[in-house]
């Protein structure tokens, strides 16, 4: 009998210290939650919803190209100057320079965020030397433009945060060329002509927490341009030109 109990208070005791273990377990794990949905970690995960829709950046484009036009002068004043080499030239315009500021806004319309379009307002110039067979000897060059251009683009993102991309873009735009040429001492002014440019570009920013963002680009730019440069001397003709650039952009904004 003695026998019997002795078993008996045994199993008691076990089945008690089990339920004290049992119930110390639960409570010193009742205070750990496991991670919320959307991390990685300590970092939380950024939904495509909370991504940007709008980026408004300015940036500075810096590069070098070169470029070739067609003067139409009049043919008694071209004789007069460098005689008989007839009314057209080709002019080649070499070591060309380029700088320009780019204030540029990027929407992203879609749920990823993936898609942008911009629009851009672009104000630039640079020099370099005028160089034809007959008329122009290594004459100075220097030349400005204005334009407004729509932008089409995609960007991939990267990290937890979504905070850094890589984007491929290019832009179609419309404005105006002038330029000037220093002849023989005498230095002239064409007028505003009509211009057209594009570029593609590759490149990529980054958005801070607070909302700033900061990059770069590397794009390849051309304009064309045509018109009447002037109604006297050296720029009393019609031209038809083009020229590019090889450029690197920085660039600096704040998202929303």
């Amino acid at each position: 009998m003695s026998s019997f109990r002795g078993r008996v208070i045994v199993v008691v005791v076990a089945a008690a210290v089990s339920m004290f273990a049992s119930s110390a377990f639960a409570q010193g794990t009742a205070g750990q939650s496991s991670p919320p949905p959307g991390t990685v970690g300590d970092t939380m995960v950024v939904s495509d919803a909370a991504l940007p829709w709008f980026v408004m950046t300015g940036r500075i484009a810096l590069g070098g190209g070169s470029g070739t036009a067609e003067y139409d002068w009049d043919v008694n004043f071209i004789e007069d100057l460098v005689g008989d080499v007839g009314g057209k030239e080709t002019v080649d315009i070499e070591d060309l320079s380029h700088g320009a500021f780019i204030a540029e806004a990027f929407f992203m319309p879609t749920k990823a965020r993936h898609f942008i379009l911009s629009a851009a307002l672009s104000l630039g110039g640079g020099s370099g030397t005028a160089v034809s067979n007959d008329v122009f000897d290594d004459e100075d060059y220097s030349y400005v433009f204005r334009t407004l251009s729509v932008g089409l683009g995609y960007q991939w993102f990267f990290g937890p945060k979504k905070n850094t991309n890589l984007f491929a873009m290019t832009h179609l735009g419309w404005g105006a060329y002038a330029f000037t040429v220093n002849f023989r001492g005498a230095e002239e002014t064409s007028r505003a002509m009509g211009a057209f440019t594009y570029d593609l570009s590759v490149g990529s920013w980054h958005r801070f927490d607070s909302g700033f963002t900061l990059g770069g680009s590397l794009d390849y730019w051309a304009l064309s341009y045509s018109g009447r440069a002037g109604d006297g001397g050296i720029i009393d003709t019609e031209v038809n030109g083009s020229q590019y650039a090889v450029r690197l952009n920085a660039l600096a904004g704040w998202s929303w």
